[in-house]
């Protein structure tokens, strides 16, 4: 039987079993990598994964269950585990399935590109051709790449049959820098939709100076300074604030944001987007895993709370609409509300005109422990490194100080924003100036 002969089976099976709406949700990953160490293939490898879950509503209590092949038997019998389910729940108001005929934005096909072996290696060999020549690199530790072609398929017994599939090509490498007797690592990654968007240059020079840049770093003075975040950095720290905006944590009161929506949070040269059909991020789609219609959303624009992400559930619990943000982490798990293309919007301040006028300053490259950072009340207290800023111009390394704050308070102390925008993955951000943040170093 084909795939959908299979599921109009399962779904009808549910429906005579006692479930009152079923849904089936099924993926497809194939992967691939390739990774030298040390000069030396040590990863060639190929996967496939495939999985369907059976989600069902039986007299308002939710049911669900997995398997790993979609055939008739095995559909059946995660429809009898679903409703076994249902036995140890209590009935949920909130819990509830896409109507079908709806409008869905057009979102362009990414075709799988046949990229020889040859040509794979030829990228790996030219980033370790490339870092090496930074006179700093004394070894280039690993290089990698990677390609997987993803697929997801959502039916329901309300008419809704939405299908979609991505590619995304990947390529990394970790270089060691010395000095003397004083060793550095550096790495950098691209994720990218095409092969062909994958810059080998750019992964290994980024590399060697994140690496070269760390030798003979000091500690400094602790204080108050002006600093920049990078925009890697901005990257890393937005995860701090993310989770504030998911609605499960809105009612479950795992945020401080709770009934503020409107409310001025922010600096107004602060804008936040959630955008799953931005073409430059990896997680477009036309619809999330919910089959909800994608669409761009902000969730603060010019320093003032405008969205909140939820998924069905979530919506229902705080009394509005789904923003299409249900997404799953695999077919093993129910949707929960989640994350697209989040990115922070771009200014138009350049390098020099970020450090201008600052005397005695910090550009923040690097940030560590941001998973002891408190996503609730926003507080932090995070290991950096960078670089100093002295009258004006970047000088010379620092390591091993910390810095520390409230996530809130440096949102509204943002002063400038750059120009220097980046993507990474799903995550983007410019370099953002900040007016002053406690330093804890020598």
């Amino acid at each position: 039987m084909k795939q959908k002969q299979l599921l109009d089976d399962a779904m009808a099976y549910a429906l005579r079993q006692g479930a009152s709406q079923c849904e089936f949700y099924l993926t497809k990953s194939r992967g691939e990598g390739l990774a030298l160490r040390n000069g030396i293939l040590n990863d060639d490898n190929r996967a496939e994964k495939v999985g369907f879950s059976v989600r069902l509503i039986k007299e308002s209590v939710p049911g669900f269950s997995y398997g790993a092949v979609a055939e008739k038997e095995s559909l059946r019998r995660a429809v009898d585990d679903a409703l076994l389910t249902t036995s140890f729940l209590e009935p949920d108001p909130y819990y509830r399935f896409t109507q079908g005929g709806l409008d869905y934005p057009n979102v362009p096909h990414v075709p799988r590109e046949s990229i020889t072996r040859n040509q794979k290696m030829a990228m790996l060999e030219s980033i370790v051709k490339i870092a090496e020549n930074n006179p700093h690199i004394s070894r280039v530790e690993r290089v990698s790449y990677g390609c997987n072609d993803y697929e997801a398929t959502i039916v329901n017994s309300l008419g809704l049959d939405l299908n979609y599939s991505t590619v995304f090509h990947s390529a990394s490498t970790m270089v060691v820098a010395e000095d003397g007797n004083e060793t550095e690592t550096g790495s950098h990654y691209m994720l990218e939709h095409s092969f062909y968007d994958l810059s080998p240059e750019k992964i290994a020079k980024t590399a060697a100076e994140n690496g070269s840049r760390r030798l003979h770093a000091q500690i400094i003075d602790g204080g108050e300074y002006p600093v920049i975040l990078d925009a890697e950095a901005v990257v890393d720290i937005m995860s701090i604030l993310l989770p504030s905006f998911l609605g499960d944590n809105l009612y479950k009161g795992k945020s401080r944001l709770k009934g503020r929506e409107g409310e001025i949070i922010a600096s107004p040269l602060l804008t936040i987007m959630d955008d799953p059909l931005l073409s430059q991020g990896i997680a477009v789609t036309p619809f999330d895993d919910e089959g909800v219609p994608s669409r761009s959303k902000a969730m603060i624009r010019e320093g003032r709370i405008v969205s909140f992400l939820h998924n069905h559930a979530s919506a229902g619990h705080c009394h509005t609409e789904t923003t299409g943000n249900g997404y799953c982490g695999s077919h093993k798990s129910l949707p929960s509300v989640g994350i697209s293309n989040c990115y922070v919007l771009a200014g138009s301040d350049s390098k020099e005109q970020l450090c201008a006028g600052i005397a005695n300053g910090l550009w923040i490259r690097s940030l560590m422990g941001l998973h002891m950072a408190d996503p609730i009340t926003g507080d932090f207290s995070l290991g950096i490194s960078g670089s100093l800023i002295e009258h004006g111009e970047i000088t010379r390394s620092f390591r091993g100080v910390m810095m520390a704050g409230n996530i809130f308070d440096l949102l509204g102390n943002i002063e400038k924003v750059g120009s220097d925008f980046i993507f990474l993955g799903s995550s983007g951000a410019p370099s953002v100036k900040i007016k002053s943040m406690k330093i804890s170093g020598k």
